[in-house]
């Protein structure tokens, strides 16, 4: 996605129009000799975007050949592009996001400190800074301890975050400058949820001018605008500042819709159920906005909250989102948004696309 936004920046640059479009359209497609199309599919985590490009040899789909990358393709964008293009340090902030969730199965706040240190020398220095401390949304932006746990979405803290009382409980009087004590309330958080949501390292920050605090916030306002699809948000993300900027105030909403869910969910004010549907376990979620699915989904799966695979109620029926590469061919016939989630009536049927992503 991240990856896409610069190419479409470049060529922007360059007056050479771009075609967006949502990847069912290419199997009734037979591209041009020069085409390259970078997939853009939800973001997860240990894979990265699938790259289609018309050639000779390799696995195809129609008239397209597939090739998957193993990680994100930021970097080697951005590395290509550079070479004759000047690449706008918005772009490069955003691509340190996308990069960091090539290395975390979830969320931003487990990517180790050696891919954290190398931040600079791939994407410039001015792209983000980084500091020691809490991994943990805001830290070392918002000054009160208190409102950055009580805000948090990667991690989420079970009880803490959306608590105000309890975040004042456990913060005290605690100063950002003081390692140990941070140190201390890390064990004192993960103690309290009996996982090992936060610790202490390295964390790239922003600049001030920016939409978002830090890659945490961004990647999780990414998932939550990806419902939209992830063209129009490519499209976004190219135009800098502008684009970016609407995406951080989408996804003011956002934040507070998943705060709320996920209260209802751990307090059980919320149903929560699994099945064995033949012979595949699901855990059905109640009813939730497609706009939070995904980031609500990848915050579950950091808490490993669900057994088998995790579905989703809405308003249309039940959304699974489909969070590793497959072949378009074998979920033919199946409704699958430009957000990447496959829509079904029923549990029978969301155990049937079940099947299908094992």
């Amino acid at each position: 996605m991240i990856a896409a936004s610069i190419i479409i920046r470049l060529m922007g640059a360059h007056k050479i129009d771009v075609g967006v479009s949502s990847a069912s359209t290419l199997l009734t497609t037979t591209p041009p000799d020069t085409s390259l199309i970078i997939g853009s599919k939800p973001p997860r985590g240990g894979g990265g975007l699938a790259i289609l490009r018309r050639r000779d040899e390799g696995p195809k789909i129609g008239e397209w050949i597939i090739i998957y990358a193993s990680g994100s393709i930021s970097q080697e964008v951005l590395e290509a592009v550079s070479q004759f293009y000047q690449v706008p340090r918005e772009l490069r902030g955003a691509a340190v996001a996308g990069h960091m969730a090539s290395f975390s199965k979830n969320l931003l706040s487990s990517v180790d400190d050696k891919i954290i240190s190398g931040l600079g020398e791939v994407f410039g220095s001015d792209s983000s800074h980084i500091k020691e401390g809490l991994k943990v949304m805001g830290f070392g932006v918002w000054d009160s301890l208190s409102y950055v746990f009580e805000n948090t979405l990667d991690p989420y803290i079970p009880g803490v975050t959306g608590n105000p009382s309890k975040v004042s409980e456990i913060v005290g009087s605690i100063q950002q400058s003081d390692k140990e004590a941070l140190k201390r309330l890390s064990k004192a958080i993960n103690d309290l949820t009996g996982l090992e949501l936060v610790s202490v390292g390295l964390k790239p920050i922003y600049w001030d001018e920016y939409p978002f605090v830090d890659p945490y916030e961004l990647h999780i306002c990414l998932l939550a605008s990806i419902a939209s699809g992830s063209p129009e948000v490519s499209s976004y993300i190219s135009t800098g500042m502008p684009g970016l900027s609407r995406i951080a105030y989408r996804c003011l909403d956002h934040k507070k819709m998943i705060i709320d869910y996920l209260k209802d969910i751990i307090d059980k004010s919320k149903r929560v159920s699994t099945y064995s549907v033949k012979g595949r376990v699901v855990t059905i979620y109640p009813r939730i906005s497609v706009n939070i699915i995904w980031p609500v989904h990848r915050i579950l799966a950091l808490l490993s909250h669900y057994n088998g695979y995790a579905v989703y109620e809405i308003e249309e029926g039940y959304a699974i989102p489909v969070d590793k590469t497959i072949d378009p061919v074998s979920m033919k016939g199946l409704r699958i948004t430009p957000g990447g989630l496959a829509i079904v009536e029923s549990v029978q049927g969301a155990a049937e696309v079940v099947s299908l992503l094992q």
